[in-house]
């Protein structure tokens, strides 16, 4: 009857233990981050003024972000994104580091021999109101400086930050 009792007791133990551990405050887990390119104008010219009022001059490459809490969602618009000027496909990773949301912008099969200026919308899942590092890579920088910026999700839902260009294709006109 012993062997039995220790049995029990032990099995009783290990209930409690299991039980013990779902009645522990569950901390909310983050969701995770993920993004995707949703559109772009293709190919920009620049027949007109780029002084015009409220247009971006093609010697800066700037994210504009705007944040919807509700859903969750940081929508960037990046103006002035330098590309083949036939790509087959343009596209984005977007991933998060600990406090940094990673966008790599891509493209396939360059047909063209030239570049030139798209501005893309992409949609970014998952973000939780938080204060953030945003880092763009682009394709073509070529060595200017990046985009790398901090924003505050709860305190501040929409801005800007742009990074001067003067290497190809960004001011040309």
């Amino acid at each position: 009857m012993k062997p039995i009792k220790i049995l029990v007791i032990l099995n009783l133990s290990f209930l409690l233990f299991l039980t013990a551990c779902d009645k522990e405050p569950q901390e909310k887990q983050p969701t995770a981050i993920t993004g995707k390119l949703v559109s772009d104008t293709g190919c920009k010219t620049f027949g007109k003024s780029a002084s015009l009022e409220g247009e971006t001059p093609d010697t800066l490459s700037c994210l504009e972000y705007s944040y919807d809490e509700a859903e969750n969602l940081l929508s960037i618009s990046h103006i002035n994104a330098g590309f083949n000027c036939c790509p087959e496909n343009l596209y984005c990773a977007v991933s998060c580091h600990e406090d940094t949301i990673l966008i790599e912008e891509h493209e396939t099969d360059g047909l063209c021999d030239c570049l030139c200026l798209f501005d893309l919308e992409i949609e970014v899942a998952g973000v939780v109101p938080d204060e953030y590092v945003i880092q763009l890579i682009e394709p073509y920088n070529h060595e200017e400086e990046e985009i790398v910026f901090n924003v505050n999700l709860e305190s501040k839902k929409e801005g800007a930050f742009c990074s001067v260009r003067k290497k190809y294709p960004w001011g040309i006109n």
